[in-house]
């Protein structure tokens, strides 16, 4: 269930805050990427777009973090959109634990990780067939 229209300014702030307040806790990049992507998901801030853009932020979480853009294609947003069956099931196994009142973001830290390791593994392989 997603939050009344009326509730999402106040929950996109919320979002927005506690992955500043994880960062100067010195929660990691992919860790505080994971909560944004089931949080926006969650807020569904817009009519449409909501995946896309939850996606964005995530995948932005890591840029900023890693200094820039990251190499290698496709990108981690494309990755996880790529991952349906994972990716829905990270989604349901964070609002399940949210709604019994606790947070479990491992799944989604998971697919993450593994979509920022698949970005990263498209780059050497680009430089590899290069050098050849």
């Amino acid at each position: 269930m997603v939050p009344e229209a009326a509730t999402v300014r106040s929950h996109v702030t919320e979002a927005l805050d506690r992955i500043e307040r994880d960062r100067a806790e010195g929660k990691n990049a992919v860790e505080r990427a994971a909560y944004a992507l089931w949080r926006f998901n969650w807020i569904h801030p817009f009519a449409g777009g909501n995946g896309r853009t939850a996606r964005s932020i995530a995948y932005l979480i890591i840029c900023i973090d890693g200094g820039g853009l990251l190499v290698g294609k496709p990108t981690m947003p494309t990755l996880i959109a790529s991952r349906t069956d994972e990716y829905e099931q990270a989604l349901r196994v964070a609002d399940a634990a949210d709604r019994e009142g606790g947070e479990n973001l491992k799944p989604m830290v998971g697919l993450i990780l593994a979509t920022y390791i698949d970005q990263m593994a498209s780059a050497l392989d680009e430089l590899e067939t290069a050098l050849e």
